[in-house]
């Protein structure tokens, strides 16, 4: 593949083909073009020898559903939970579909060739894989992580500023709501209303419709506090956002295993964060919270705010932890479960 300015990467190249479905934009569209989903994906499944099937997912079902009428063979890559996505999508029909889709997912691992997760134990456990080719390897892409980083970091910390507005930031598109930006919201203005002499910005960095989140600041009042950033381009556009912050804020609703964490703990950046899905694996218990306890977030933001030795420990301790999951440690983990698999197979 090859890398583009701004750290994108071009997927289009020699040996990868692309068969869209334009009219297909989500939501009842999986159910309303079913048939011709499903002839699409028989007619590109028939012509390969194994079919790789991203859980959760409404294609990733069709998908299964063929290859088993067809007896090809599957690898799953699991990358998040089917009942907290249904569960917390909304409405009461995700809350009717989130066992459904629960137990269709489970068949879908269980009887796949080899599975690779996000996570090294939530995904496992709820969505177990019986045999023997398994592996976790997270999604995100982050180069080695330099030394220099955590220096950065540090400086910053250390700079003894009463004036200083502090920095919170949200890495997320900004319409989705289980991402969790009312608990952020709720949170700092209880900080502003018990700590007034604590200045902060929270700044919300990602792509999406603003209508939901504006919505949130003009019913709690906090226009002066919180800044809508807009998409950054992946890459040195992120970074330079993560090092501009004081604290990384990660309170979602359900998780697989958030990417922006992780950079953000590359970054050297403390981090609060809830306790959804595979974020325990990441962050110490003293800084999460349960998914959308507001009091508990505020307390922790008034704690490391006003600590500047706790966030020392958090950079240091996140930035040691990131390095787990650099592209080389990953790239090397994905070559070796995926070698195996085709071995199976063929």
């Amino acid at each position: 593949m090859t890398e583009l300015e701004g750290g994108l990467v071009e997927s289009s190249s020699d040996g990868v083909v692309f068969d869209l479905l334009y009219r297909v934009k989500g939501g009842f569209d999986y159910y309303r073009y079913s048939s011709e989903i499903k002839e699409k994906l028989r007619e590109q499944i028939k012509e390969v020898d194994v079919v790789v099937i991203r859980v959760p997912s409404s294609l990733g079902a069709y998908a299964h559903a063929v290859c088993v009428d067809l007896r090809k063979p599957y690898i799953t890559e699991v990358v998040g939970c089917a009942w907290d996505s249904m569960w917390h999508y909304g409405n009461l029909a995700g809350k009717v579909l989130a066992p459904i889709k629960f137990l269709k997912m489970r068949r879908i691992v269980r009887d796949s060739t080899a599975a690779l997760y996000v996570t090294k134990h939530f995904l496992q456990e709820k969505y177990p894989f019986p045999g023997e080719i398994t592996e976790n390897a997270s999604n995100v892409h982050i180069g080695e992580v330099d030394s220099s980083v955590l220096e950065v970091r540090l400086r910053r910390i250390n700079i003894d500023s009463p004036a200083r507005k502090l920095k919170i930031g949200m890495l997320s598109n900004v319409g989705v709501k289980y991402k969790g930006f009312s608990v952020a919201i709720k949170a700092l203005q209880k900080l502003k209303q018990s700590d007034p002499g604590i200045e902060f910005e929270l700044l919300l960095a990602g792509g999406g419709a603003p209508d939901y989140v504006k919505g949130l600041i003009d019913d709690h009042g906090m226009h002066e506090n919180v800044r809508l950033v807009g998409q950054l381009s992946s890459g040195h556009e992120v970074l330079r956002f993560l090092d501009d912050l004081d604290v990384f804020l990660q309170p979602s609703l359900l998780e697989g295993l958030p990417r922006a964490t992780i950079e953000a703990m590359s970054r050297g950046c403390p981090v609060l964060a809830s306790s959804a899905g595979g974020i325990p694996e990441l962050i110490d218990q003293e800084f999460l919270h349960q998914p959308g306890d507001v009091e508990k977030l505020s307390r922790d933001l008034r704690k490391v705010l006003s600590d500047a030795d706790l966030q020392i420990f958090m950079a240091r301790k996140n930035y040691e932890i990131a390095k787990n999951y650099t592209d080389g440690v990953l790239s090397r983990r994905r070559v070796d479960f995926y070698t195996k698999a085709f071995k199976t197979i063929q």
